[in-house]
């Protein structure tokens, strides 16, 4: 906590500038202040296409607030011209980002000395989400809007066989869908068939918003054939986000009986204790862990193996929630005094989580060691994490949503309707 209460340090950390967010709805072209004080933003992308300047330099370091799980530009003249950098680019790029705590008495080191909280309050007035930005001119021919390129995917099945990538593109950009990134046809990779199309595509696309007008609106038939769309269930869960205040919960698997509300668990980064997979050297481990008195739906029997841990199973369906084990034994600093002197620890293999801000689906994980690593924020509580913050994860090598090969073992969706017909309530 003191750590996050502290100002970001000078070398700051590495982003994405695809998972950057504006904060403002308007922006001048021009620089004002600082190293590029007198040019405009197009000046600093050609300096940087010329590598005259580089993405690590001082100069193009990104102020920004993380809120809601979203990387929110403070210098929105910078951040643009970076992500104009970006979009003309065919490799995904980083940049370097200086997260500011949301904290009153916290203020910008970058020589305006002005309030972190105040600088954010006055900006955020974006309403696209951050997603795209216009620049302001006195000539209105001069005006430009700057979009955030996103990856999102789109399902289409039902094509003609004969039908090519390049065919199915100039469909596409022919009903007037422009932001088409990629166009991939399955094919059959082996036997006697290798290389026949099996009727369905994935179709990248670089605006969200075109993405899901394709899928709700559709497409003309192509060669005779009517198209199914649908959009990829990252994308989709995103798009079903809920409006409005919800805490999130954790969830069995066995039977979708509530857990712990999130507002109560946290992931914290601790220590393994001696028995199976035990290294010395290598001891780390991560939990999901709430108070005892904050698990729900749970009944507790002494450990067959361990006197100092107790075995938790659903009440509902009696499947291995975790263990209750001593807290100062497993984590480190104060979690004594947050968690009390037992902790539940959750086991991932059997629970959901259901996201604050998304409940048709619920996020499944392998390892936390994995959701951990993926977040890269630390210790933090569960509450925080949003499908907002989740979906580029899924979108990326974790994922199998997009055209890239991956196994989709470490972190995937699941419908909250469960096989059975049995569904789960948001406020079950």
């Amino acid at each position: 906590l003191e750590a996050r209460g502290c100002a970001p340090h000078l070398d700051g950390c590495s982003c994405n500038i695809a998972d950057l967010r504006f904060t403002q709805q308007g922006h001048s072209e021009s620089f004002k202040h600082g190293a590029h004080a007198g040019h405009d933003i197009g000046w600093l992308v050609a300096e940087l296409q010329a590598g005259r300047i580089l993405l690590s330099d001082t100069s193009v370091v990104i102020h920004a607030v993380r809120f809601h799980g979203i990387v929110r530009a403070l210098n929105n003249r910078h951040a643009v011209a970076l992500v104009r950098y970006q979009n003309e680019q065919s490799e995904p790029l980083s940049c370097t980002a200086r997260i500011w705590p949301l904290v009153h008495g916290m203020k910008l080191d970058d020589g305006s000395g002005q309030s972190v909280v105040q600088k954010f309050k006055n900006a955020s007035d974006s309403y696209t989400g951050g997603r795209s930005i216009r620049g302001r001119s006195r000539s209105l021919s001069r005006e430009r809007s700057t979009r955030v390129r996103e990856v999102v995917t789109v399902h289409i099945s039902n094509i003609d066989f004969e039908v090519t990538d390049e065919e199915l593109r100039s469909h596409i950009l022919g009903g007037g869908h422009q932001s088409v990134a990629e166009v991939r046809i399955k094919r059959r990779a082996t036997g006697k068939n290798a290389g026949r199309s099996q009727g369905n595509a994935l179709v990248i696309f670089h605006c969200a918003e075109d993405a899901r007008r394709v899928a709700s609106d559709g497409l003309p038939p192509l060669r005779g054939r009517d198209l199914a769309i649908q959009l990829d269930t990252v994308t989709r869960a995103v798009f079903d986000t809920a409006s409005g205040e919800s805490t999130g919960v954790l969830r069995c698997k066995g039977c979708m009986t509530v857990c712990c509300q999130l507002m109560d668990l946290y992931l914290v980064e601790g220590v393994r204790l001696p028995g199976p997979g035990y290294a010395p050297h290598t001891n780390t481990a991560y939990y999901c862990t709430c108070s005892v008195k904050d698990a729900r739906g749970c009944l507790f029997e002494e450990h067959p193996q361990h006197r100092n841990f107790m075995v938790a199973m659903c009440e509902q369906c009696r499947a291995d929630l975790g263990n209750v084990q001593v807290t100062s034994m497993c984590m480190e600093g104060d979690w004594s005094i947050q968690l009390g002197e037992m902790a539940m620890c959750f086991k991932c293999q059997n629970v959901y989580l259901e996201l604050p801000d998304c409940h048709e689906e619920l996020l499944d994980v392998k390892k936390w060691s994995l959701l951990y690593s993926a977040l890269g924020g630390g210790d933090c509580r569960m509450s925080t994490v949003t499908m907002q913050m989740v979906a580029p994860k899924l979108r990326s090598a974790l994922s199998s949503n997009v055209v890239s090969d991956n196994s989709n073992r470490t972190m995937r969706l699941v419908p909250r309707s469960r096989p059975g017909g049995r569904s789960a309530s948001p406020h079950t």
